[in-house]
């Protein structure tokens, strides 16, 4: 996402930041990256975290929440353009 940020041109655009890491809930990322964004132009209409899969894991495991969580994203996102 620092790259993301660094070299793309937010300049007066509407972003949703989504995280994907080992937990769903990483606040501190996504809020300095909400700066780092906002700091560079960008208007942050949202910001969502999920949880990926882990190192160890069958992706069979949690192929299912995965996939309930695009979902989630998708309707988040699809509210925000209407």
């Amino acid at each position: 996402m620092n790259t993301f940020v660094n070299k793309a041109d937010l300049k007066g655009k509407s972003v949703f930041l989504v995280g994907v890491g080992a937990g769903e809930a990483n606040e501190k990322a996504l809020k300095r990256f909400t700066a780092k964004a906002e700091k560079a132009g960008a208007n942050v209409v949202g910001t969502k975290n999920f949880k990926g899969l882990q190192m160890k894991q069958d992706l069979k495991e949690v192929e299912s929440v995965l996939l309930e969580s695009g979902k989630q994203l998708a309707g988040i996102i699809e509210r925000l353009v209407q």
